[in-house]
């Protein structure tokens, strides 16, 4: 879509839904002015307030990136004269379905694979963990950003334990399953 602001044209070629924390390039046509930059902002916020930009004068694509939590955006186009927006759309921030995969019985202080889908955020882990535990409880554990899948050891005692996707900030459990580690 294009708008037409004191005669300059701003065209945005643009994705309209990104995944949490990546990375996601912006095609624009504009009038690229002195000190013009494309941000991606909160909502309703002053154009001086963003997440992150890219000058127009380094040019088409807009190289941003996503933040961490959920939500509604802007995409915006800046007149770095005046701060004035001259172009808007609305950029869907959505969360990656998480989902754990491992074996259902696993023998003591072996090791197993763990298949996963999530965020995969800097500090994002798998672990396993006795059951009903806190959240930061770890047997053992590797970062998401490791790899896919993940090797984790099981406990040399037996018994049902949980896998885990753990988000740490907040610390909280995404999503688990449980594991039977037999003699």
């Amino acid at each position: 879509s294009a708008i037409l602001v004191s005669d300059v044209l701003v065209v945005f070629f643009c994705l309209y839904s990104v995944l949490v924390g990546r990375r996601f390039d912006v095609s624009w046509e504009g009038p690229a002015g002195e000190a013009d930059f494309i941000s991606l902002a909160a909502g309703a916020t002053d154009a001086r307030d963003y997440l992150n930009l890219h000058l127009a004068e380094h040019g088409s694509p807009a190289s941003l990136v996503a933040p961490q939590e959920a939500g509604d955006y802007e995409i915006r186009y800046v007149r770095g004269t005046d701060n004035r927006v001259l172009r808007r759309t609305i950029l869907v921030v959505e969360s990656p379905p998480v989902t754990l995969s491992a074996p259902s019985r696993v023998k003591a202080g072996t090791r197993f694979d763990v298949h996963w889908t999530g965020p995969d955020r800097s500090d994002d882990f798998i672990t396993i963990a006795p059951r009903d535990s806190r959240p930061g409880r770890k047997l053992d554990w590797s970062y998401t950003i490791a790899g896919n899948p993940l090797s984790l050891a099981a406990p040399f005692n037996p018994g049902t334990f949980e896998v885990r996707y753990v988000s740490s900030k907040p610390m909280e459990i995404l999503a688990s399953t449980l594991v039977t580690v037999d003699p």
